[in-house]
């Protein structure tokens, strides 16, 4: 089986009533696969899935904190970018950021998926192959602002990106770590340099690409 990897990522952030605009990561071709994680205040709402992506995980605390997790097959006509919608006010700022996965299986790209609803330990997930792909996903919300905090990815992991808020007060950290052997993954703790009352984490296991031949020879369906 073919490992999948993040071949790049993009992020940015943007206060007040601006949606962030991102244009696809580095080298993107036709059926990579996309994830993208927002965070914002708890008015997050309108707009989201953005067009084109589907929501694989979300969570959202009243008005104080969302967190989305998007993901895309990109298609033959690759965008030239989205805007990711931020209907706060002030110093309500939405972090947004897109990592480009290769290598991912086509028929069923992902294991699984966890939530760890107002913290910053991301429930264990499992893989089912060999050579699979674990993304974590971390953020924050800091009301009144001063939420541009920095971000350590969980011991083993490699960083993504950190969208650190440039000021404003949402802040998360995508980190990815390579699973050779299937099994269980453990929790995964982020770290920013200053904890918030509101946030969340998520796992995500992606499935290699080698995959596709046995889902196929036990009847798969191809996902659109």
């Amino acid at each position: 089986m073919t490992a999948p990897t993040v071949a790049s990522s993009v992020q940015g952030s943007a206060l007040s009533n601006q949606g962030v605009s991102l244009a696809p990561p580095s080298g993107t071709e036709p059926r990579d696969l996309l994830v993208a994680s927002v965070v914002g205040d708890g008015s997050l709402v309108s707009g989201y899935p953005v067009s084109g992506w589907q929501i694989l995980q979300s969570y959202r605390y009243s008005l104080d904190f969302s967190l989305y997790i998007m993901y895309m097959k990109v298609p033959l006509i690759v965008p030239t970018s989205w805007v990711f919608p931020n209907s706060g006010s002030g110093n309500s700022l939405v972090s947004a950021g897109i990592a480009r996965v290769i290598n991912a299986c086509p028929y069923i790209p992902f294991a699984g998926v966890t939530l760890g609803p107002a913290t910053h330990t991301a429930p264990e997930a499992e893989s089912f192959a060999d050579d699979s792909l674990l993304l974590g996903v971390f953020g924050q919300y800091t009301s009144g602002g001063g939420g541009a905090y920095s971000w350590t990815a969980p011991s083993g992991m490699t960083e993504v990106f950190d969208s650190s808020g440039n000021g404003g007060n949402s802040s998360q950290e995508m980190a990815r770590l390579a699973l050779s052997s299937k099994g269980v993954t453990g929790t995964k703790v982020g770290a920013p340099s200053s904890s918030a009352t509101r946030k969340a984490s998520s796992l995500i296991v992606i499935n290699p690409s080698g995959m596709a031949g046995e889902i196929k020879k036990f009847g798969g369906v191809a996902a659109a």
